[in-house]
């Protein structure tokens, strides 16, 4: 068999986020911004006044003071609610970058996906890229643009990541469900691809049947941890790879090899 390296992916399940949440917050910083920057400017202006022989009054000069702290934490509560609900990759984007994904998501080029993860997983690995598929055409991978780590769990109470995919190609409402499949910044493992038609099920395992010559076959159990297109990966260390694995004839092996044991079980017990 030939021996192929593999990078693990964990499959999730994903759904295209309405991003209206996003742009208000967004526009929500950008206003307290704004006003942070009015209220700096009049500071500025007030200081200079007053500091050249009173044409401000102390008064004057502390209210414009009040009125700057207030912008400031107008802003940086807008800038917490942005990163609370969408993570750190968005708040603290330069503003110009936030400016085009915001300005891509409202002209439809782009599309926010959420990839929840099964409840049985964690986020203990770094993901460093992700892929979806619509049900519609489950064998048209897409790979992502960006990814991050979505900061809180979803409704069902998973956690997952945040990714962006372009939205030209696909016509994808809000709320609309896709499969996806995270890849773990991990080492890539040694194994071999193997054919579905190869695999046999017996005892609620999965197993391959590889031939040791002279008729002779060899069973040995698998993992469906991991699936490819076509079959399985299989870890090298879970099948000798110097041997063959039966893909036709797999079942009627099994067939022959119960028959045998429904034989020896009969005589077993006449």
């Amino acid at each position: 068999m030939k021996t192929h390296q593999y990078s693990p992916e964990i499959e999730v399940f994903g759904e295209v986020v309405d991003p209206a949440d996003l742009i208000q917050q967004w526009e929500a910083v950008k206003s307290a911004r704004i006003q942070e920057s009015v209220a700096q400017s009049v500071v500025d202006r007030t200081t200079k006044l007053h500091s050249s022989g009173g044409l401000a009054s102390e008064r004057s000069l502390e209210e414009a003071n009040q009125a700057l702290e207030l912008a400031v934490a107008k802003t940086r509560l807008a800038r917490i609610s942005l990163n609370m609900t969408w993570g750190m990759d968005i708040a603290g984007m330069k503003e110009e970058d936030q400016q085009k994904l915001i300005d891509n998501l409202v002209d439809d080029k782009v599309k926010m996906i959420r990839l929840s993860m099964p409840l049985s997983t964690s986020r203990s690995q770094i993901v460093r890229s992700a892929k979806i598929s619509s049900r519609s055409e489950p064998n048209k991978a897409i790979s992502s643009q960006s990814i991050w780590p979505a900061p809180k769990v979803s409704i069902g109470g998973m956690p997952g990541y945040f990714i962006i995919v372009s939205g030209n190609s696909h016509d994808w409402p809000m709320g609309y469900s896709v499969t996806g499949w995270l890849n773990p910044d991990m080492p890539l493992l040694d194994g071999v691809m193997v054919p579905a038609d190869s695999v046999i099920f017996d005892s609620e395992k999965a197993w391959v049947f590889q031939a040791e010559g002279d008729g002779q076959f060899v069973q040995k159990a698998i993992s469906l941890d991991d699936p490819v297109e076509g079959g399985w990966f299989v870890r090298k260390e879970s099948l000798n790879v110097e041997l063959p694995i039966v893909i036709e004839g797999a079942q009627s092996i099994l067939a022959l090899k119960l028959q045998n044991r429904s034989q020896a079980s009969f005589l077993e017990n006449d």
